[in-house]
């Protein structure tokens, strides 16, 4: 991606993928908004790089050198353009901090082994230069009006659970981070020093916990919120110089940390204006049965259902998908439009809307609004969406996401 071509490269690949007919397509499904995922540097130049290891450092280099971020407000143009053309509406999502905000492939940078290494609470500089990504889409949001939804001030942060008993994850993090000599930031958010003295023991204690309801489940800290916390209040008051009251800031968290922000949040009216939370709602247990697919769900949707009928905040889906049931090639017999029509409909009883990942990939299950068909089902977008109102039928724009995630899906 060093090449001397690579930002002409980029420019012929984003004028292949965002398109007038792609709008349209959502918009003949029934859909009313997109979101449209932006890394760092498609909206600021900063000095130097973000604040990490010299081999990080060297391809967040290789990413802003792309083009300048001036030059990718063109596409950001056409996207709002295309979008209220069609009658849709966009929320803006800044989907790769300065550093990563974890160590996962769609901040820009497959840090690898594990989605614990990420360098956003580093320093102050890669703070600074976040709160100066959301001013600027705060800026373009306000200049495009009633077509910008509003804005989500960052995508999936590291940590998607810590709850004990389904604590895989977290294992898996630890077990990898014992394995590699790369610095495992999350952690030292996610533990005291104490624990990660002895990984061992603290992988013996989270597996014991997930078998057994004697044994002591360890603690998660909640550091790394806390942390993220303080970078949202500096962010939302930058934003708000821009955005007026009602004009919706979102801060999107995984289902297991969504009582946390209820409890611990405190981001009141009057002095945030409207705050709406958002999460993400995945299964990746592999399923070929309706019924099947739905029960894995269920521990997500009662934590969304049980968390909906306490909460102070709207509530937004701003990704879930109908991956995991099959190749979606001809072999595949899994009936895609019952299980989206179901699942749209269970969300749509927990939030004030739901956006379905991906509008268009490689594979159907996760492009399904493109492809208009997974395996042998055919989607039915405008029958599912038939029933909802508006901000409750989303689709999401692959064409700028592709500078983030590298072309590559979940």
């Amino acid at each position: 991606i060093s090449a001397k071509d690579a930002g002409q490269r980029m420019a012929r690949f984003l004028d292949e993928n965002i398109k007038r007919e792609h709008f349209e397509t959502m918009a003949q499904g029934g859909f009313d908004t997109l979101r449209l995922p932006l890394g760092y540097w498609n909206l600021i130049d900063i000095e130097g790089t973000p604040d990490g290891p010299p081999d990080s450092k060297a391809r967040w280099s290789n990413l802003q050198g792309f083009m300048k971020a001036k030059d990718y407000k063109k596409w950001i143009d056409k996207v709002f353009d295309f979008a209220k053309a069609s009658g849709l509406r966009v929320l803006m999502d800044l989907h790769s901090a300065p550093g990563g905000q974890s160590g996962n492939q769609c901040t820009g940078c497959d840090q690898g082994p594990t989605n614990a290494i990420f360098f956003f609470g580093e320093s102050e500089k890669n703070i600074n230069d976040a709160v100066q990504a959301v001013k600027v889409m705060a800026e373009i949001c306000a200049e495009k009006g009633d077509t910008c939804y509003g804005i989500e001030l960052l995508n999936e942060p590291h940590n998607a659970d810590r709850d004990a008993k389904h604590s895989d994850d977290i294992i898996k993090d630890l077990a990898s981070c014992k394995m590699t000599d790369k610095p495992c930031r999350g952690l030292n958010f996610m533990f005291t020093d104490a624990q990660l003295a002895n990984i061992e023991g603290l992988i013996s204690d989270f597996v014991l916990s997930t078998v057994s309801n004697k044994a002591t489940s360890p603690i998660v800290q909640t550091k790394y919120r806390t942390f993220l916390r303080d970078f949202y209040v500096k962010a939302i008051k930058v934003a708000r110089t821009h955005l007026d009251e009602d004009k919706p800031i979102i801060i999107m968290d995984w289902p297991g940390w969504l009582d946390w922000w209820q409890h611990h949040g405190n981001f009141p009216y009057k002095d945030f204006g409207r705050i709406v939370l958002s999460t993400h709602v995945y299964e990746f247990w592999a399923t070929s049965s309706l019924q099947d697919a739905k029960n894995t769900l269920q521990r997500s949707l009662d934590t969304l259902r049980n968390f909906s009928l306490k909460t102070d905040y709207d509530l937004l889906i701003t990704e879930y998908a109908l991956n995991s049931h099959g190749s979606g090639q001809g072999d595949d017999m899994f009936d895609y439009n019952s299980f989206a029509d179901w699942y749209a409909h269970q969300l749509s009883q927990m939030g004030i809307g739901s956006m379905i990942w991906n509008f268009d990939s490689y594979w159907p299950a996760w492009g399904s609004v493109a492809y208009g068909k997974v395996g042998n089902s055919y989607l039915d977008w405008q029958a599912i969406n038939t029933m909802f109102g508006s901000v409750t039928k989303m689709t999401q724009d692959e064409a700028v996401r592709a500078t983030i995630c590298n072309m590559t899906s979940k």
